[in-house]
């Protein structure tokens, strides 16, 4: 089975990058005003800061870039006091950069930023890259329609060991939305990254192909509410979101199966494509497949194995397939039989048996083992009605189960919100917005109001 969690992982607050006691002085611009910044802490008492600036502000003195060209970068501060300061790939033109966001992995020692990035003045892109060990490991480019005007980039990370084959995974969970002529689309792509190896092309999902039709779909989506945070699981993400047409917010999680669930599936697909040339009937090509995966579900414990194994033995039974020989053609029942072992195992692997919930499988090829796939399962948590008057742009904030959420959104100098109750939403409370009472605050209180239920 899928092996613990081993990494802590810390999402940067924006904080003006004041003193921090022991260490170097603040980044601060030519005319020595503090810059902001985020900033985390690493393993070994290392500080990593983002910073937001001009060129000339950060690296009085060198030409890489125009002076007052907008740029990222990273600044290192060591223990010992010794500052080092790294130019973020990909930013050093012209071009904005907006809404970038740090995430440090305590267990590989790596930094990740997102950001999205203006190419041209034209093109909005989202940029991921890597710092580890000193230096830039890669940018990837996140796909996405190059022209479309996108917002709100997020990242959450999860972190995994199949212990079957040692191998680690690291799987990054990036959430935008993006406006189509279609409307506005909520988008997901999981990246991951398996012993250092990663896809330099990676599908995404538009959210709302989760859940049921919605209702009213043929009207024009303007919902920018998405978000993504830390799951129930080690494995997993929750994700939120709202669409205008029928006016719903939906909760979804989204968890990275074992490594072993996937293989087993892969080579039961090998096995019945080259068994069923042989088998002289049914019953046996049945008996055979039912020997196989106790055979090779390495990873399972024996009764689930029994299980899984009698499972798809009555499954195959149930199609009443003719054999023929050499001239049978398997290709789909191998299929149908691979897809069988997944969705039972996930039910073993995840929740157990008595589990309704209606969820999805979603595949991803690894780029270093072609026939073979990377799963995921995209459950529905919630469905609810939005409150009446909220706008395209409130904010949403999730339990870490993803069952419950709090919705907020601006009126005047109000935050106004809602707590979830049931299938529905409590009453209207207000928070006054003023100088002693940002709005920075007011949304770190409603953060840790959600992370409570």
């Amino acid at each position: 089975m899928m092996g613990r969690l081993f990494f802590s992982l810390l999402v940067a607050t924006v904080l003006a990058a004041g003193p921090v006691a022991g260490q170097a002085s603040p980044a601060q611009s030519t005319s020595g005003e503090p810059l902001f910044a985020q900033q985390v802490l690493g393993r070994d008492g290392t500080i990593y800061r983002l910073i937001d600036a001009t060129y000339g502000e950060l690296f009085t003195g060198a030409h890489e870039a125009p002076a007052d060209s907008r740029v990222l970068a990273l600044e290192i501060i060591t223990p010992e006091g010794n500052v080092t300061r790294k130019l973020v790939p990909e930013t050093s033109s012209r071009s904005a950069e907006l809404a970038p966001q740090m995430v440090y992995v305590q267990s590989s020692n790596t930094v990740f930023l997102l950001w999205e990035g203006i190419f041209h003045h034209l093109h909005p892109l989202l940029y991921l890259a890597s710092f580890q060990n000193g230096e830039w490991i890669d940018v990837l480019e996140i796909t996405g329609d190059p022209f479309a005007r996108k917002g709100q980039p997020q990242l959450t990370v999860t972190r995994d060991l199949n212990r079957t084959a040692e191998e680690t995974r690291t799987t990054l969970h990036t959430v935008w939305w993006e406006e189509t002529s279609g409307g506005t689309l909520k988008r997901y792509a999981p990246i991951v990254i398996e012993n250092g190896v990663r896809r330099t092309w990676h599908p995404t999902w538009d959210l709302s192909s989760f859940v049921s039709e919605i209702e009213g779909a043929g009207i024009r989506d303007q919902s920018q509410v998405v978000r993504v945070g830390p799951g129930p699981r080690h494995n997993s993400v929750v994700i939120g979101f709202m669409t205008t047409p029928g006016d719903r917010v939906v909760t979804l999680e989204a968890e990275v199966l074992p490594s072993a669930l996937g293989d087993l599936g892969d080579a039961i697909r090998t096995h019945l494509e080259t068994e069923g040339q042989r088998a002289t009937s049914l019953e046996a090509l049945a008996d055979s497949l039912a020997d196989f995966i106790r055979d090779h579900g390495e990873g399972f414990h024996e009764a689930s194995l029994d299980y899984l194994a009698e499972s798809s033995r009555e499954a195959l039974l149930e199609t009443r397939l003719i054999l023929v020989g050499p001239f049978t053609d398997l290709t789909e029942l191998s299929d149908q039989a691979r897809i069988h072992i997944i969705n039972e195992g996930v039910r073993i692997a995840t929740h157990g048996l008595e589990d309704d919930a209606p969820f999805e499988i979603i595949e991803i090829e690894r780029p270093d083992q072609p026939g073979r796939f990377h799963l995921l399962k995209v459950s529905t948590l919630s469905e609810r009605p939005a409150p009446l008057g909220v706008g395209a742009q409130a904010e949403l904030h999730l339990s870490v189960d993803g069952r419950n959420a709090v919705l907020a959104w601006q009126h005047g100098s109000n935050l106004v919100y809602v707590e979830s109750i049931d299938e529905g939403w409590g009453p209207e409370r207000r928070l006054a917005l003023g100088e002693s009472f940002d709005l920075a605050t007011a949304r770190a209180m409603l953060e840790t109001l959600a992370a409570s239920r």
